[in-house]
């Protein structure tokens, strides 16, 4: 039988879970929460407008990341493209 210390240490164990879960979820991006949202939406949720607007919009932070990484290679390829062309100048030099 549960003493009402127990009880109580129970019931702040249990406070504390929540804190930390609270603050750890407070602190994600909305794109992670919505990834997660996603994750875990079960199919015959799928068709509700809220989880196809999040759809959307996971699909459009997706396509941002693509093409800033296309971005960034592209800018990365033409520095080394740079970089070969200085260096070839110096062989001749």
């Amino acid at each position: 039988m549960l003493t009402t210390t127990d009880k109580k240490l129970d019931s702040v164990r249990i406070l504390n879970t929540q804190d930390v879960l609270q603050s750890s979820m407070s602190s994600l991006d909305s794109d992670t929460i919505n990834e997660v949202i996603l994750a875990v939406a079960k199919p015959n949720e799928e068709s509700l407008p809220e989880i196809q607007k999040r759809k959307l919009e996971s699909l459009e932070f997706q396509q941002e990341l693509i093409e800033e990484e296309r971005e960034e290679s592209e800018e990365a390829k033409q520095e080394l493209l740079s970089i070969k062309v200085r260096e070839g100048s110096n062989m001749y030099q």
